[in-house]
Order: structure tokens, then sequence, then C-alpha cells
């Protein structure tokens, strides 16, 4: 966090020689910022003193001094000390350049886990924050700090660098939303979208294999069938109405129209039952309306768009497929669409869930009317293209 190196140090833990001149008085103003308290404890910390003769919370003035928003100007904080900010994701960007610089990480399992309950609460804000997360990654990637970058250095291991690449994540939203409307667009154009025979039976055996992997995953864990569903349905809801617009920020920002800002989400801390050992969490009764706390909640941000759009599109293919709309044709080299496309657009169904109640619920945990509107209309020409052409 400081800008050193493990090659500033000597094997005792001690800054080495050639190292010295990060002590310089002129070099640490510039470095840490004109506060002579926070200074002397860096010197003491770099130092390896262990207890120090003052602390920087006796000074109360100096701690307010060092706590203004304006006090890092014309200082290295945010570029290499501290937290760096060319990212939104601000954590990432910064354990990538203490990779880089050639420090090791170690991963700390507290008793009781730590930030349990320290997630945005309802459906909208978790979109949000998933949305910043995602954008942040990609500008991760494509500045100074980049995963990329580390491709090329000798400090950071292989492993990580093919780690780091998860920042590629928000990407997956483009297959997420084309295998969402797949198995509707097939149905509605009367085409297969899966092989026949043994062919099918191996894609299902898969298919199911992975399912069944990732639920005794979360039931050896000691979480429910349930807390399996609602994760599964969670993953496709950010990926297609979070993580779509992480792409659209990336790329204004990339042709310069305009920057990312940093949007705050909203967090709350329910309640809870002490916890023993990695146990799940156990909520209390929150009051009279503790019915509504699992409840997804929209509002008119353009967010829950998409999630409505295949929502509706899913249930136009299945509705038209039961009254015999689909496009009819003398001959389709791959076969019609049958049971497979119509479970396919079912299983959407229900990993969409939270929007198909959002349809026939009221107030905050109804959709829009606006929101609706669009959507409505986005499905209307998709079903318009599927049949037509």
């Amino acid at each position: 966090m400081y800008g050193l190196s493990p090659d500033n140090l000597e094997n005792n833990g001690d800054l080495s020689s050639s190292a010295t001149k990060f002590l310089d008085e002129d070099s640490l103003a510039r470095k840490f910022g004109s506060s002579k308290e926070l200074v002397i404890s860096i010197v003491e910390a770099l130092q390896g003193k262990s207890n120090p003769k003052t602390s920087l919370t006796d000074f109360i003035e100096a701690a307010q001094m060092v706590g203004h928003c304006h006090y890092e100007h014309q200082t290295n904080w945010g570029k290499t000390l501290g937290c760096l900010y060319d990212s939104v994701a601000e954590d990432m960007n910064t354990s990538i350049g203490i990779h880089l610089r050639g420090w090791s990480s170690s991963y700390i399992c507290p008793d009781p886990p730590a930030f349990l309950g320290s997630t945005p609460s309802v459906g909208f804000e978790a979109i949000v924050q998933q949305r910043r997360w995602g954008t942040g990654a990609i500008e991760v990637l494509f500045n100074k700090q980049s995963p990329l970058r580390g491709m090329f250095s000798s400090k950071i291991r292989f492993r990580q660098r093919l780690a780091y690449l998860w920042v590629l994540m928000c990407l997956r939203s483009i297959p997420e939303l084309f295998y969402c409307l797949l198995p509707a667009y097939c149905l509605l154009r009367n085409t297969a979208l899966y092989p026949k025979g043994p062919c099918l039976a191996i894609t299902v055996t898969i298919v199911a294999m992975h399912c069944l992997y990732t639920l005794w995953q979360f039931t050896n864990n000691g979480f429910s069938v349930r807390s399996w569903y609602v994760s599964q349905s969670l993953w496709r809801i950010l990926a297609t109405c979070g993580w779509l617009f992480s792409i659209h920020d990336i790329l204004l920002k990339l042709l310069g129209i305009s920057n990312v800002g940093f949007v705050v989400a909203k967090k709350t801390t329910p309640k809870t039952m002490p916890i023993s050992g990695y146990e799940p969490i156990q909520r209390q009764d929150d009051g009279p309306n503790s019915c509504y706390v699992h409840k997804f909640e929209f509002d008119n941000s353009c967010h829950f768009v998409p999630g409505t759009f295949i929502m509706l599109v899913n249930m136009a293919a299945l509705a038209s497929n039961f009254v015999g709309l689909q496009r009819s044709s003398c001959h389709h080299e791959g076969g019609r669409s049958g049971l497979a496309e119509n479970c396919a657009c079912i299983l959407v169904i229900l990993l969409f869930l939270p929007f198909l109640k959002g349809l026939f619920a009221k107030g905050k945990y109804g959709i829009p009317l606006s929101t609706l509107s669009k959507a409505a209309l986005l499905a209307m020409i998709f079903v318009v293209f599927a049949v037509g052409y």
C-alpha cells in the first residue's frame, strides 16, 4: 500500500540501502502529503517499529486534515499509493498493482466469516452494484494495471494471470442474453435448436450433471435447495440486467463519449441470529413486513427492461406453440421444434420468475408500466422478426 516492493526490503524486513531514499523528507511529503504526523507514523511503520511513541489517533486535527477529500491532491495517493483510482473497481485495481510489484497474498478465513449481511437487500441495488463491478473490471483491463501487462511480468505467477482474466466477466452477458432468447426464437420459427436422439440425451445428461454438482455444493455447505435455485436465478438476472449495461458504459468511455461514474449501492445489515462456525446465516423476524424481505423490488430503471423483455418473449413463444401459431414451412433441414425447446423456454421463465411475479404484483413489487411498455415493444419486434423472416 506504501508503494514498495519486496526488492526494497532486506531478509529481516528492514528497508534495503537502495530504498533509504524513500525516507527522504521531501520525497515523503511529495508521496504522502503535508501532514507531519502521518509521515512520522509511516516512517515508523516502514522501520518496523511495533510500538511507536505516538499514534495518529492522538492527533484529532491531523486525522481531520488527512481525512479531508482534498488532502490527496498533488500527492501519490490513488496513483502509486493506497487504493488506486484508475477504475471504479478500485480494490481489484489495487490488488493487481500489489501483485505486479512482487507481493504475494494469503487467504484469510475468519470465524465467523467476514462481511455477512453487507450486501444490497433489494434487486435494483444488487444489479447496480454488479454493473459497477463489471464496468470497473473492464476498466482494469485497459489501464496501466491491466492483467494483460502481467502476462509479461516475471513477478506474477501464471495462475494469477489467468485468474485475473475473470475481469472479462461482464462479457458473459452477451451469450447469456442469446441463450435466453434462442429457445423462444426457435419455437417461433418452428425450427430445432437441440439435436435429436442420442445427442440430445448426452446434452441433457451433461446439463443435469452440472446442476446436480452445484446443488451438492450448496447442500454440502448447509444451504437449502431453494438457496441453490435463487442463486441460479440471480446470476442469470445479474448477467442480463447488470453486466449488459457494463458493456454499454465501457464502450462509451473507450469512445470518449462519457466517463464512468461511481454509483454507490445502498447496503443494509439485517438482524441475525448468532452464528457458529460457517453455518448459513439465520434471519430473525423483522416485524410485520418480514414476509416481504425476500421479494424482488422494481422501479422505472432501465435495468429491468432486459429481464422483462426476456420473460415476455419466452411467454409469447410458449403461447404461440400452444395455439399453433408458429411459422410454417415446407421443410426444415434441422427438423421442427419440439419438447426440448419448450422445456428450455419454461426453464428460462423459471430462472426469471421474479419478473413473472412482477407482472401481476403491485406497488414496488410490480413492474412499472413504463418498463413494461418498453419491454413489450421490444418483444413485439422480436416476435415479428422471428415469425416473419
